[in-house]
């Protein structure tokens, strides 16, 4: 198949760094793996589930677990019903040996449930990892050695024969020492032997290493070994990983006596896919963390796999019916946030914003409600029943001290129907944190929204809106057409309106368009005079140039404007070219007069009007042609000015109090918001240097407390070029507009109290 052309064209990412794991890679198939099976394979079954986020999960965090929350976890994983926990890396870590004593010492461990430890293949550490789980009734001791290609060029410089003999050394050790120790006291001791960094091993050398340690871990027919193959770094897509695993499945001598454990890692974001494609593959046995937690971008989820199979109508054979407790507990232990948006277990998972996926939730509850018990599940946009996992489509959330930004928000929109976005969150939380933390008591939600309302909505000595207006007229063309100046072309409006924008009265603007656009004076001026001819005009005329000289020039043309215009090219050599052309009547008082608009270019440069005011046509259109050229003249080698387009412009009229005091604000802009903030930087010194960063409204969603239908806009604004002292505000209304608005002055209140 041809390569598909991106119009994006190619990148300048140095990709040729890198090459492509099958570049290099080989799966082969053979007498024993003629071909691929696991595609067309189901999961009938939950696998084998070992929770290693007390080791693994452990290692990778910011702040390691103290003894406390090692404990609290490992408890929460033996109520969650885990048989198979690695309890840490004993001989490493202090916290690690003096924690595998507390359990067994005080008998906290199931008689159904196998600690895991794990150790690498050196003597010395196998020997404290064998006095940590003295005791204990069930373990399963687990060694390791990297095997991968990269590894054994790289780190150990070994060739292959080297690094089996890591191996079947640690093998040899470890057996010897539970046989001598642990065995004979009575303890229950199953092994496992990982070849770390399997996915970057030769499947051959993988084979071989593994067949050398079961023969020594596993000599009895009876004996299984567990042999867990990681993917250490995701390497490539997850049918790879899969292939690797079917391949290993149909390759072991005596399969049956292998327990093929998975322990896929995150790299590529397919932690996940692997572990379900792998147990597809044949696989019989997953270790992971919940909710993904481990090195770089975790391991594989482990509450995720157990919902996938709920979710398909099979038991997890864990239980997650309070899947909250199961947050509170990593989150706590793990100090890491489980996002809002996380598979099955985010705050947000089952909220629904859409107005269209509400409905339809509420129609699928409604012929739930009317199908029966026994009828199976099927709402719209919720693939499982959230009460199932503890959770509600309303669900209840209470805030203390302990609880973060996403429990009260989600009592804001709850209770109140107010969803903010994840910035204004956690501009917010610090505000109830302090309450809370001043109080050591749970706040319920009246008074976190009391909090909300004085912070954003109700601010003492803020900025406060009384009335607020906007209109598609903008503010300097109806003092235009006041005048009697109408029809003003587009790009001319653009322009006044940025030049209007500073002003303070409205009818500054007509003097601000006169200056500009009709009375400018400039390089050239029309002193005096004459044109003669119909279907063919010549023009003669004396100009003043710069230094108080005098020219006279002539040129022919179709008409006086075009024969001017030729007799000034021959002043400009032909850089002066026409845009734009109109005029039309004008009535100011009892005189009528023509207003005539007219754009000319410099060279390559942008298109400057001019404006001529005159009771006579002709003079009117070369008023207006001179202030044109004039202003194309003096703009040369200036970058063109970004305007504003006309189509998106407005102007607001509000009254704005501050201090007592309130003024009333004009301002222009594109959109409502962008005109108030013109204004309030017109009006306001505090206000003079207001940048608008972040803008985004909503509507007030249904909540538990009666209310009218409101806009909910959140706007964050900035007082420095740096963006440095940002904070954002908050604005509830009936017209979105006007939410708009008490957002900004919500946010400049905050801005300037600081």
């Amino acid at each position: 198949m041809d390569a598909i052309k991106h119009a994006s064209g190619p990148s300048k990412m140095p990709f040729q760094k890198y090459q492509e794991f099958l570049n290099w890679y080989n799966i082969p198939f053979d007498d024993k793996w003629k071909q691929r099976s696991w595609p067309s394979k189901r999961i009938m079954q939950a696998p084998r589930w070992c929770s290693v986020d007390l080791r693994d999960g452990n290692q990778a965090l910011i702040n390691p677990m103290n003894h406390e929350k090692k404990l609290r976890f490992f408890l929460h994983l033996v109520s969650m019903g885990y048989k198979e926990i690695e309890i840490g890396f004993p001989a490493a870590s202090q916290t690690d040996f003096d924690f595998s004593r507390y359990i067994i010492d005080n008998k906290l461990i199931p008689d159904d449930v196998e600690i895991q430890v794990l150790c690498q293949c050196r003597e010395s550490l196998l020997k404290k990892t064998i006095e940590a789980v003295a005791g204990a009734k069930n373990v399963i001791l687990h060694i390791y050695n990297s095997t991968s290609e990269l590894q054994r060029r790289v780190v150990f410089e070994k060739p292959r024969a080297g690094i089996k003999a890591i191996a079947t050394e640690g093998a040899t050790i470890v057996k010897k020492m539970a046989d001598e120790t642990l065995v004979p006291t009575g303890t229950n001791v199953r092994y496992e032997y990982s070849p770390e960094s399997f996915t970057g091993t030769e499947l051959d050398f993988a084979l071989e290493v593994c067949e050398a340690v079961m023969q020594i871990l596993a000599p009895k027919p009876e004996d299984k070994l567990i042999i867990n193959l990681p993917s250490t770094v995701e390497m490539s897509t997850p049918n790879v990983y899969a292939d690797q695993i079917e391949w290993m499945c149909a390759h072991f001598e005596n399969r049956e006596k292998v327990i093929l454990s998975l322990h896929p890692h995150n790299d590529r974001g397919c932690g996940v896919a692997c572990a379900e494609l792998g147990i597809m593959a044949g696989a019989d046995r997953v270790e992971g963390c919940l909710f993904g937690n481990g090195e770089r971008t975790g391991n594989v989820c482990l509450v995720t796999l157990a919902m996938n199979l709920f979710s398909q109508g099979m038991d997890p054979e864990i239980d997650l019916r309070d899947i909250q407790a199961s947050i509170d507990v990593a989150e706590y232990c793990n100090e890491l946030k489980v996002p809002e948006r996380f598979p099955w277990s985010g705050s947000l998972v089952y909220t629904a914003f859409s107005g269209s996926h509400q409905d339809a939730i509420k129609k699928g509850m409604a012929k739930m409600a009317l199908a029966g018990e026994d009828a199976k599940w099927e709402v719209p946009y919720l693939p499982i029943d959230p009460v199932h996992i503890g959770r509600s489509y309303e669900a209840v959330v209470r805030v203390n001290a302990q609880s973060g930004k996403g429990g009260i928000a989600y009592l804001l929109e709850q209770n109140y129907g107010i969803i903010l976005p994840k910035e204004v969150q956690m501009e917010f939380s610090p505000v109830i944190q302090a309450i809370t933390d001043k109080t050591s008591a749970e706040i319920k939600p009246e008074k976190i929204m009391e909090a909300f309302t004085n912070h954003y909505l109700k601010q003492a000595n803020g900025y406060e809106l009384k009335s607020f207006e906007v209109s598609s007229k903008l503010a300097a063309m109806m003092e235009l057409e006041s005048r009697g100046v109408t029809d003003v072309p587009p790009n001319l409006q653009s322009e006044l309106v940025s030049i209007c924008k500073p002003l303070t009265e409205r009818a500054d603007c007509y003097q601000a368009f006169l200056q500009n656009f009709v009375d400018l004076k400039g390089p050239v001026g029309l002193v005096e005079y004459t044109t003669a001819g119909v279907s063919e005009v010549t023009f003669n005329g004396t100009l003043s140039l710069e230094g108080g000289k005098r020219k006279t020039v002539s040129g022919k043309g179709n008409g006086p404007i075009d024969a001017y215009m030729n007799a000034l090219n021959e002043l400009y050599e032909g850089a002066l070219k026409l845009q734009n052309y109109a005029q039309h009547d004008m009535q100011r008082g009892s005189e009528a007069e023509a207003i005539c608009y007219i754009s000319v270019s410099l060279l390559q440069g942008p298109p400057k009007f001019g404006c001529g005011i005159n009771p006579n046509t002709t003079m009117a259109s070369l008023q207006a042609l001179t202030v044109a050229v004039n202003r194309a003249l003096m703009s040369k080698g200036e970058a063109p000015e970004a305007l504003e387009p006309l189509e998106k412009l407005c102007t607001i009229k509000a009254a704005v109090q501050h201090q007592g005091v309130t003024k009333e604000i004009l301002g222009s802009g594109t959109g409502p918001v962008a005109a108030f903030v013109s204004g309030m930087k017109t009006y306001f010194d505090e206000a003079k240097d207001l940048q608008l960063l972040n803008y985004s409204q909503t509507a007030r969603g249904v909540a538990t407390t009666a209310h009218n239908s409101e806009a909910v806009c959140c706007i964050c604004c900035s007082l420095s070029p740096g963006a440095k002292n940002r904070c954002f505000g908050v604005g509830l209304d009936v017209n979105t507009n006007t939410a708009s608005a008490k957002a900004l002055l919500s946010s400049l209140t905050l801005l300037t109290s600081k």
